[in-house]
């Protein structure tokens, strides 16, 4: 069953066993009841959540995405690694490749970025012993990933299953921008790779006639639609409403009222 079942790309290119990007998320090892344990604690208690929002067949779609998407990168990397070890030579470490893959942990950390882009200040207990914002969590989980997925450490732990599932998740927020109950995640990623983009461009760009020491970015939009007073107060109100109590806790009216804002600045690109 392991051999039909598991991911492997040798058994993808070799046998055309193309259903294992599907089926390996749906086997576990036996061998770490921790690492299932955490697997299916939180497909219970973020799952759970995620699904009474969007509706079953929407959560559905996005936990098999996630799943697929990151076997698909987990195929990817193998091939990166055969090439890296046939020819290249670049990368540290010892990899293994061919070696089958199972486990739900590309959707389930696919689950953890839709929770971190709705609720980012929810506290949650990292390895069940510190205390930290979501959005902190998923941070740091993606650059433990990346490190071992760079080392070829990290024992038989899927790594870049893993990111493969943060990836995928956003690519699938993405894809779905314009889906009324997706947007919020979307305006989460906007604002964190915004941030990102002007922290990375302080490091390189020095505003004239500021102290020594201050950074700016200095991109601008031309023709970038702005909002009146009152609307931009009230929709930092209700960004500040879903960041505390979550998405759920908007009133109708206030749920109109983003859409609306959101229809009027599209016409307007």
């Amino acid at each position: 069953m392991l051999r039909i079942f598991s991911l492997s790309s040798t058994a993808v290119i070799r046998y055309k066993f193309f259903w294992q990007p599907l089926t390996y998320m749906f086997l576990h090892s036996t061998q770490g009841f921790f690492h299932i344990f955490f697997n299916m604690w939180i497909l219970i208690m973020i799952g759970n959540e995620l699904e009474r929002y969007w509706g079953k067949a929407d959560f559905l779609k996005y936990y098999i995405f996630c799943g697929v998407g990151a076997g698909l990168i987990i195929l990817g990397l193998d091939f990166l690694n055969y090439l890296d070890a046939v020819y290249l030579h670049i990368l540290p470490g010892t990899r293994m490749i061919g070696v089958p893959t199972l486990g739900a942990s590309g959707a389930i950390y696919g689950l953890l970025l839709a929770y971190g882009l709705f609720f980012p200040n929810q506290q949650i207990l990292m390895f069940f012993i510190i205390p930290m914002r979501m959005s902190l969590f998923l941070i740091v989980t993606g650059v433990i990933s990346l490190f071992f997925i760079i080392t070829g450490g990290g024992g038989n732990i899927s790594h870049i299953g893993h990111l493969g599932g943060l990836v995928s998740g956003m690519i699938f927020f993405r894809w779905h921008r314009k889906t009324s109950h997706f947007s919020a995640g979307n305006r989460t990623l906007d604002d964190f790779f915004r941030a990102l983009s002007e922290k990375l461009s302080s490091y390189f760009r020095r505003t004239p006639g500021r102290n020594p020491g201050t950074y700016t970015s200095s991109v601008k939009f031309p023709g970038r639609p702005q909002a009146t007073g009152s609307e931009e107060e009230e929709v930092d109100r209700i960004l500040d409403k879903i960041s505390q109590k979550g998405i759920h806790a908007l009133a109708d009216e206030e749920r109109v009222f983003l859409d609306s804002v959101a229809r009027k600045y599209r016409k307007k690109f």
